[in-house]
């Protein structure tokens, strides 16, 4: 290899080493929590913002998001955080969801015209 190929490649190397570095700690938050860490604390994190163990399942919190009363549920891998997922805790229709996100059809056709 020549002198030159050598430097650039070197080069390249340190240019994004910083950035791969960078990346590494950004980190998802839900609520300002970090969506890192293991269960347990994640549960006791989202509890300190006023969510509540649902009575039939422990797994489950309840509580407000977006005024809207929702159920949290925490997936893990090997006990370790990885999703946290939001849902309506009252069942719902498409029509109900196309009221409340205020979703008609001439909205619909303003975005999705080419």
């Amino acid at each position: 290899m020549n002198k030159n190929l050598k430097k650039l490649i070197l080069f390249f190397f340190f240019l994004i080493l910083p950035l791969t570095s960078y990346s590494q700690k950004d980190v998802t938050q839900f609520l300002d929590i970090p969506v890192d860490g293991y269960k347990p604390e994640m549960l006791q994190k989202i509890k300190s913002k006023g969510f509540t163990v649902n009575r039939n399942k422990e797994d489950i919190l309840n509580g407000e998001f977006n005024g809207t009363d929702v159920n949290i549920i925490i997936a893990t891998n090997n006990n370790k955080v990885w999703r946290v997922a939001v849902l309506d805790a009252n069942s719902t229709d498409e029509t109900n969801i196309k009221i409340r996100f205020n979703w008609n059809s001439s909205s619909h056709n303003f975005f999705f015209k080419k």
